[in-house]
């Protein structure tokens, strides 16, 4: 039951992080900026992300993204919110390739 539950999931993840990633894109493509000169606040990275003030709270404090404090304000650079992404990147399974295996071993 529970893995049928994450399936379904998948394909909402999946969405969401392609429209992130089309926001992204379209916000560089209005800044005409290197992703290392766009900054972002909590609140954008929160509402891109859609997580909550708590979960980039808990990034912070595991130091697991960077970010800038500024007074009581903080923020991201574009960049550092890509790679923080890319290795948090979970790759899709070849199925052609578990399948040849799970062949192989019978």
């Amino acid at each position: 039951m529970l893995n049928s539950e994450n399936n379904h999931r998948i394909p909402d993840l999946k969405d969401q992080l392609t429209h992130f990633l089309g926001e992204f894109d379209e916000l560089l493509q209005k800044s005409n900026r290197p992703a290392d000169e766009v900054i972002l606040s909590d609140y954008e990275l929160m509402k891109k992300l859609g997580v909550c003030k708590r979960t980039t709270n808990t990034w912070r404090s595991k130091r697991i993204i960077s970010f800038f404090k500024v007074g009581s304000l903080i923020f991201y650079r574009l960049s550092d919110v890509l790679s923080f992404l890319e290795k948090h990147e979970v790759k899709n399974i070849d199925l052609s390739k578990t399948q040849k295996l799970r062949s192989n071993a019978k």
